[in-house]
C-alpha cells in the first residue's frame, strides 16, 4: 500500500484533503485512482484510508480503519552535519531517515564550500524528503531538519546525553571504548566537510563536552561517516537486534 506522511491529524470526521502536489504523486506518478487504499501516517497514529474523491485542486482521503504504530527508537540520535556538495545533502536526510535519526542539523562550517542562498526553500524541500523518506521506510516520526547552524549555534543548542566529535586523527577514541564508559540513550553527533575541521573548529567542539570518536582505520566521506555512526549506534544501543 502506498503510504503518505500527514504532519496534522485529520479532521474528527475522518475525511481530509491532500493538495495538488499529494494528487500528482499519487494520481500521475503511481496511477491511484478512486477507492484505491493508501497508508497515512502521522506523528501520533496511522490509517488505512481510500481515496473518495478526485478534484481539480487536489484529492480527498477517508479513514477505513486505524493501524497501529510501530514502536517508537529506543535511542534519540542527533546529527549535525557539515553541509556537503551536490545533493549528497538530500541523499543524507533519506538515510538518516531510515536509520531512525531524529534531529537533522545542517552546519556551516569554516570549510563548507555548500551555502544555501534560499534557506527557507530549502528548508521545505528538506523536510518534505525526510517525510517522504519516513513515510516509505515506516517511521512515524521522521527527523525533524533545522535551518543551517553556524558551529557556534550548533554548539550553544542544549543537549542531552552522550556527545561525539567523529574524528580521524590524534586522540580520537575508539567508539565502542566510548559507550563502554558514557552510556546513554541520547547522542548528538557531528560530522564535518570534504575537507575536514580546521584545528580552531575541533579545540571549540571539544570544549563544548564533545568525546572524539574514530570507526577504525578507513577515512570515510562526509556524507557517509554520520550514517555509519548512525547504524552503529543503532545496532548496539538502539532497534537493530
Amino acid at each position: 500500500m502506498t503510504r503518505i506522511f500527514l504532519p496534522t491529524p485529520p479532521s474528527p470526521n475522518g475525511i481530509f484533503q491532500l493538495g495538488r502536489d499529494a494528487k500528482k504523486r499519487l494520481i500521475k506518478v503511481l496511477r491511484l485512482k478512486k477507492g484505491d487504499s493508501v497508508d497515512v501516517w502521522n506523528p501520533e497514529k496511522r490509517w488505512e484510508c481510500c481515496i473518495s474523491d478526485i478534484r481539480p485542486q487536489g484529492i480527498e482521503l477517508e479513514i477505513v480503519r486505524e493501524l497501529s504504530l510501530p514502536p517508537p527508537s529506543r535511542i534519540r540520535l542527533i546529527l549535525g552535519q557539515a553541509i556537503p556538495r551536490g545533493d549528497r545533502f538530500e541523499w543524507l536526510i533519506q538515510k538518516a531517515t531510515e536509520l531512525g535519526v531524529a534531529e537533522i542539523v545542517p552546519v556551516l562550517s569554516a570549510r563548507t564550500v555548500v551555502r544555501p542562498a534560499h534557506p527557507e526553500a530549502k528548508l521545505q524541500r528538506w523536510n518534505e524528503i525526510a517525510e517522504h523518506a519516513a513515510a516509505q521506510s515506516e517511521n512515524a516520526q521522521p527527523p525533524v531538519i533545522h535551518k543551517p547552524h553556524t558551529l557556534e549555534q550548533f554548539l550553544q543548542r542544549s543537549a542531552e546525553g552522550l556527545k561525539l566529535l567523529l574524528h580521524e586523527r590524534e586522540e580520537a577514541r575508539p567508539l565502542r571504548e566510548i559507550l563502554r564508559n558514557f552510556p546513554s540513550n541520547s547522542i548528538t553527533f557531528i560530522v564535518g566537510p570534504e575537507g575536514g575541521w580546521t584545528a580552531e573548529e575541533t579545540s571549540r567542539i571539544t570544549a563544548a563536552g564533545f568525546h572524539k570518536a574514530h570507526l577504525g582505520a578507513r577515512i570515510l566521506r562526509a556524507e557517509t561517516a554520520g550514517l555509519a555512526l548512525a547504524a552503529i549506534l543503532q545496532y548496539e544501543l538502539g532497534d537493530f537486534l
